[in-house]
Formats: structure tokens, C-alpha cells, sequence
């Protein structure tokens, strides 16, 4: 997969959606090659490859993984 091109202030606390329309969390922290997300209710912290990202608007970013495959994502 190709890297996005992004400024990461633009991504930086948006709310973060699964390809199945599950809201993850937000963005909490920006890595060279990775997002940290942070679930708003259970606290959950997420290690996604930027590449990883399908795409994202003023709102929300959309990713290019499915609700059931987060576990291996999860720290």
C-alpha cells in the first residue's frame, strides 16, 4: 500500500471509522508511520499504519480494516 499524503494536523483529533462503519475512537497521537486511536468509551488504544487509512474528510477519517480485525492493532 501506498502512504497517504496528509498534514498531520489535519487528522489530529478527528473521529476515526472502521470499513464497517464502527466509530473507533479519535486520533490521539501521530507516529512517523502510525496513528495512535483512542476508543471514547472503554479507552482502548489503537496502533494503525497511516497507510492504513482509505480517507478522511473535515469530520472523520475513514479506515480500510473491519471492526473484527482490530485485535492485532490493539496495544
Amino acid at each position: 500500500m501506498t502512504m497517504p499524503i496528509f498534514k498531520e494536523d489535519e487528522i489530529l483529533y478527528k473521529d476515526v471509522m472502521t470499513m464497517d462503519m464502527v466509530d473507533l475512537g479519535y486520533v490521539a497521537a501521530i507516529e512517523y508511520n502510525d496513528i495512535i486511536i483512542i476508543s471514547k468509551g472503554t479507552k482502548e488504544e489503537y496502533k494503525i499504519p497511516k497507510s492504513r487509512i482509505m480517507r478522511y474528510n473535515e469530520s472523520e477519517i475513514l479506515l480500510d480494516i473491519l471492526s473484527s480485525e482490530l485485535d492485532r492493532y490493539m496495544v
